[in-house]
């Protein structure tokens, strides 16, 4: 059986891509395959709303993904903003301002798409991310609403770049990225070979040390400690101790 060919990239032009997908469909699913499908049903029902009210299309949708395209940052974000704070089902949202290609059939293929899908999937669920050129675009209160949530390395991509999470409009803190769990990983490795450490030298001080009543030790001292000055000595178990004075 062929497969069709694939479609060829036709005139470039700059948009405004928004990525959408729905956070947690898999466990959904699992748990309530038919209230899921219903979720997303009613999702892609709000997404075409929502991007005929500010100027934009939807150009390709896969399960319970979404991506669409506006003529504007501004009114991509606002697009994205609305379909967000919805809250049912939760999605993370990607918006990036770029450069694509368009198909013979509508379809929407380059860079700026890729990168849209990967900042989509560094949002948290319910969150707004948009990238620092969605950031440069817009000005007013709503481009002051798009707080710095640090530079990233996108993923299976070579270049960094600065991402901004939309705060909400009342003034409330923004979602952001999901939670990076390497750090905390890194941090607690190194408090566990801290504590090793520390149990290693509390076993030296206050096991070792301890030998029984009334069995001989031996102190070496360094020679020229004479006279009542106090000298250094070395204890049977290598650390330097204090001889009384003379």
């Amino acid at each position: 059986m062929s497969r069709p060919a694939p479609e060829a990239p036709g005139p470039r032009k700059l948009a405004s891509i928004v990525a959408i997908d729905v956070a947690g469909y898999s466990r959904r699913t699992e748990a309530n395959e038919e209230a899921a499908i219903a979720a997303v049903a009613a999702l892609r029902e709000r997404v075409l709303d929502c991007a005929e009210a500010h100027g934009g299309r939807v150009f390709n949708t896969a399960g319970d993904g979404f991506m669409l395209e506006f003529p504007t940052a501004s009114g991509a974000l606002a697009a994205a903003e609305e379909i967000a704070v919805a809250g049912d089902p939760p999605v993370r949202v990607g918006v990036h301002l770029g450069e694509v290609s368009l198909t013979a059939s509508g379809d929407i293929l380059g860079h700026g798409v890729n990168v849209a899908a990967r900042i989509q999937q560094m949002a948290a669920p319910g969150a707004v991310l948009a990238s620092g050129d969605v950031k440069r675009a817009i000005r007013g209160p709503l481009g002051d609403r798009l707080k710095p949530q640090g530079s990233v390395r996108l993923d299976k991509m070579s270049e960094t770049l600065p991402v901004f999470a939309l705060s909400p409009a009342e003034g409330g803190k923004a979602k952001g990225r999901r939670q990076n769990l390497a750090l905390p990983i890194a941090v607690g490795s190194v408090a566990a070979a801290a504590l090793v450490v520390a149990l290693g030298a509390w076993l030296v001080l206050n096991v070792l040390e301890r030998r029984p009543p009334g069995e001989p030790r031996v102190a070496i001292m360094p020679f020229g400690v004479l006279g009542r000055r106090r000298a250094w000595a070395t204890s049977w178990w290598g650390c330097r101790i204090r001889s009384p004075a003379r």
